[in-house]
């Protein structure tokens, strides 16, 4: 009825003789770009997106603060300095010394702590979704 513009090939010249490296070593490359994906999600997902929402919801609340001092014109709080901490004891490692640094504190904190709010935006998402279904 139709005529097909394809024209058939016989079986004999499908059949291609693969280079013997060539399916490990896509395999390889297969294997690495996967653990390469997944480290970078993981990654992303645990940390970059929790500190992410921690520091905006920061923001709304500074810019709210903000906001509320200045309709109300009540003056803001003096912001209190941080007192300085008192010299460790002789005995302390440089390592516990680093750990216990605000410097590194701080992000492992930060990113905890937008882990969970991250988490409850999830949970809050999820119930109005099934409450309007």
């Amino acid at each position: 009825m139709f005529a097909s513009i394809h024209t058939r090939l016989p079986w004999s010249t499908h059949l291609i003789q693969l280079p013997v490296l060539l399916v490990p070593r896509g395999l390889v490359q297969q294997i690495f770009s996967v653990l390469l994906f997944s480290i970078r999600a993981v990654l992303v997902v645990c940390g970059r997106v929790p500190w992410i929402t921690l520091w905006t919801w920061k923001a709304y609340f500074v810019v709210g603060d903000v906001t509320a001092f200045w309709i109300t014109d009540i003056p803001r709080p003096p912001i209190p300095h941080d007192r300085e901490e008192p010299s460790p004891p002789f005995n302390v490692t440089l390592l516990s010394n680093l750990s216990d640094h605000p410097t590194w504190k701080t992000p492992v904190v930060d990113t905890f702590l937008g882990q969970i709010i991250a988490l409850l935006n999830v949970l809050k998402s999820v119930a109005v979704f099934l409450l309007r279904e």
